[in-house]
């Protein structure tokens, strides 16, 4: 949102050129209030003109305010929002080391166990293949 002669608009880039152009425009009008300030301010209709110019003038110099203040906030919006998800970011980075850490000790695992049941199997072969002996008295 940016705020621009009165109102607000949507956009993210705008808001800068919206200061720009009102930073402009208030030059412009100081300019031409204090050139027509000079012989035609004795005048009835110059005082007029100058009033209705001063108005614009102050009407601007508000809404130049208020977009300074909306771009104040937003950057600090923007500033927090980045925070936030550089923290995010940290907390992912952190939960995938800890997930593959689980997977390297579960393959380890499996590996071992697999291991284990081979050493039961040979063993278990190596049971059967004994011969039996008997007692005497059988």
């Amino acid at each position: 949102m940016r705020f621009e002669w009165g109102m607000w608009h949507d956009g993210s880039g705008g808001d800068r050129e919206a200061a720009q152009r009102q930073t402009a425009e208030l030059r412009e009008l100081e300019r031409v209030r204090s050139t027509g300030a000079g012989g035609a301010s004795s005048s009835r209709a110059a005082g007029g003109s100058l009033s209705l110019l001063e108005a614009q003038l102050a009407g601007a110099v508000l809404r130049a305010e208020e977009a300074q203040r909306h771009l104040e906030e937003r950057e600090r919006d923007l500033r927090l929002t980045t925070g936030h998800a550089m923290d995010l970011q940290g907390e992912r980075d952190q939960l995938q080391g800890e997930v593959q850490t689980n997977r390297s000790e579960r393959d380890q695992l499996r590996i071992r166990a697999e291991a284990a049941e081979a050493q039961v199997a040979e063993a278990t072969n190596e049971l059967a293949a004994l011969p039996v002996q008997r007692s005497p008295g059988d």
